[in-house]
């Protein structure tokens, strides 16, 4: 299962996205500041950049099957 997660830094965000690492799942992540992410995993997806920027999310989050949208 592919996961998109937004806001990627906060507390929430960050035991979410080792949640579903730990299960398994890949991860796609938006972060303004990709250098404060502290998770790192061959499976998950880094991108710099705003979710409120239609484009941006267009175009990175869509990688294989439609990912589940987590915005916490």
């Amino acid at each position: 299962m592919q996961i998109a997660v937004f806001d990627a830094t906060g507390r929430t965000s960050v035991s979410l996205l080792r949640q579903a690492l730990d299960c398994g799942s890949d991860a796609v992540t938006f972060a303004r500041s990709p250098e404060k992410l502290p998770v790192v995993d061959p499976t998950l997806t880094v991108v710099q950049g705003d979710a409120y920027s239609g484009d941006c999310v267009r175009n990175d989050v869509h990688v294989g099957e439609m990912p589940k949208v987590i915005s916490a």
